[in-house]
């Protein structure tokens, strides 16, 4: 990918597609080997592995504005969240990272790198050059540093307002802005006693303590 597009959305659904009925004739068509995303569960077919993993409580926050806020649709927190541990979104945070990090690690060994949305984060350069090594893909720091530089969260705000009306709430933008911590807003008393019966042994694997730092 060119760094100098920025950080289309367009260029990158077309360079590493997402698995998805409309994008399956495209990755058919790639030849290997082929970048694809994907926000599934352990798969045995998927040959080398980057697992990107965020903290399930800052993930569960995020998830939530996506299905509500910026839908447009009124629904408190705690009641979507009860419909969230009923899977009825899809599989559960817990259910995909204890899938990764067992299963996964077990069969990919070395073909499966796990990074920290929270390390990529504060340290963006060395932990996307780690990425690009394991992936093998061709890219000096300078070009790096560029496509980070692109690819900022204020330009992609900025890409967005171009694309869509403003938005009202902040909260109904795609790119929130990733904050950590958010989470203990909304997820807190009988809320986060449910997520710890559910995600207890999630958070372990990934390294997340149970009580906020």
């Amino acid at each position: 990918m060119d760094p100098e597009k920025g950080f289309d959305p367009a260029v990158f659904n077309r360079t590493i597609p997402s698995v998805g009925a409309q994008y399956l004739s495209l990755i058919s068509s790639m030849p290997d080997p082929r970048l694809i995303f994907s926000h599934t569960v352990f798969r045995p077919s998927l040959r080398r592995v980057v697992y990107l993993v965020r903290d399930g409580r800052d993930s569960i926050v995020s998830f939530y504005h996506l299905e509500t806020t910026r839908a447009g649709v009124k629904l408190p927190f705690p009641e979507w969240f009860n419909l969230y541990c009923m899977r009825r979104f899809g599989p559960r945070w817990d259910n995909n990272v204890e899938s990764w990090l067992t299963r996964g690690k077990e069969h990919l060994v070395d073909n499966i790198l796990i990074a920290k949305f929270e390390d990529i984060k504060k340290n963006p350069l060395p932990n996307i050059q780690k990425i690009t090594s394991f992936l093998n893909i061709p890219a000096d720091e300078a070009a790096i540093s560029r496509a980070l530089e692109l690819a900022s969260i204020d330009n992609a705000r900025e890409r967005e307002k171009l694309e869509k009306r403003k938005l009202s709430d902040p909260n109904a933008s795609f790119y929130r802005g990733g904050k950590t911590g958010q989470w203990q807003e909304l997820l807190n008393g009988d809320l986060y006693d449910r997520f710890l019966k559910l995600s207890r042994r999630a958070l372990h694997l990934a390294g997340y303590p149970e009580q906020a730092s």
